[in-house]
């Protein structure tokens, strides 16, 4: 899956998804390391890559979303981020965005400890 993943997300979390063969881009990398939210969200749509992030501010940004094509998020909400539970977390729910086919609507993961919430619009 294409990927971009907010600089605020660990770095072991981008190695491992690398690892299982995802197309990833880290905004923690040049050329867009500082980027505003919304120069990323047109990189992710431009590319069609699903935005993994820590920052709240996505979530809302792709409810008020109406542009095309559509944009999905998944958003980390852990008290305490364990990169290997967040991985763990990330390989289940990419898996379903494949199988559900998510890519064509706009979407929003929010993962937490005990916890997945998913909000669809067409």
């Amino acid at each position: 899956m294409k990927l971009l993943i907010d600089e605020n997300v660990h770095a072991k979390v981008v190695d491992g998804l690398r690892d299982e063969g995802h197309d990833v881009i880290w905004a923690a990398e040049e050329p867009l390391m500082g980027s505003e939210d919304e120069v990323l969200m047109e990189k992710a749509r431009a590319e069609g890559r699903v935005i993994i992030t820590c920052d709240k501010d996505f979530g809302r940004l792709v409810e008020f979303d109406d542009k095309s094509p559509p944009i999905g998020v998944i958003l980390l909400r852990y008290e305490l981020i364990e990169p290997s539970k967040a991985l763990a977390d990330l390989k289940r729910i990419i898996r379903f965005i494949e199988r559900e086919k998510l890519l064509s609507t706009r979407f929003t993961i929010v993962v937490g400890e005990d916890q997945i919430r998913i909000r669809r619009r067409p």
